[in-house]
């Protein structure tokens, strides 16, 4: 998948990025992924450091979830900026098993983001519910907002904590599958990593498999 790291990469160096965090709970999953490039930023040289811009538009059913999220940035803020990256903090209130909600949701969160941006899907930890709950009432919904989000240069990066079981993965391919996703092309193969996330409560550092999934959004 070199083509989708190579455009993720620029996305993480541009100057605007705008994540959609889809069922967002308490944003560890893309706090992780700023937190990437603010460490990237410090240790690697080569790493692009011009000012970035991020907004975040997170979408949970959650009110007290969202409020958590915003209080994390709010204590990242300042170490954030230290290295040219500012975050605008957008909540929306979903019920992804609503139709309507959802389509509402997306129709504010375009009209706020304008014309010819470059967006980064992100999700992580869905796979905590059962099978048979994701795919009655989450999958549609995914369908929508992936179908909703296509644009050039667009990805969607979606992690998960490793299991035995492997009906996130055909999830997956079912998705990829559903859109014609160009990439990855060797059957929507995921990528194993070992993931890390600093805890700003307790100080400490938590060790974790994880597998993930990268698709490009071009439409």
């Amino acid at each position: 998948m070199p083509e989708i790291n190579e455009e993720l990469i620029a996305q993480l160096s541009a100057k605007n990025l705008y994540i959609i965090d889809i069922a967002s709970g308490h944003g560890a999953g893309t706090l992780s992924i700023i937190n990437s490039i603010h460490h990237l930023r410090i240790k690697e040289e080569s790493f692009p450091t011009d000012p970035l811009d991020i907004d975040i538009h997170a979408l949970d059913f959650s009110e007290t979830s969202l409020s958590y999220y915003e209080n994390l940035i709010e204590i990242l803020r300042s170490d954030y900026l230290k290295v040219g990256i500012t975050i605008k903090f957008h909540r929306h209130i979903v019920d992804l098993r609503s139709d309507e909600n959802i389509k509402t949701a997306v129709e504010n969160i375009k009209t706020s983001i304008g014309k010819n941006p470059q967006y980064l899907l992100t999700c992580s930890a869905i796979s905590g519910v059962k099978r048979t709950v994701f795919q009655e009432s989450f999958a549609r919904s995914y369908s929508y907002i992936v179908t909703e989000f296509r644009e050039e240069n667009s990805l969607f990066f979606w992690v998960e904590p490793q299991t035995k079981g492997d009906w996130i993965k055909e999830s997956w391919q079912e998705l990829a599958t559903e859109q014609k996703i160009e990439y990855p092309s060797d059957g929507c193969k995921t990528k194993n990593i070992r993931f890390h996330w600093s805890d700003p409560h307790t100080k400490s550092v938590l060790h974790a498999d994880a597998e993930y999934l990268l698709m490009g959004l071009a439409t």
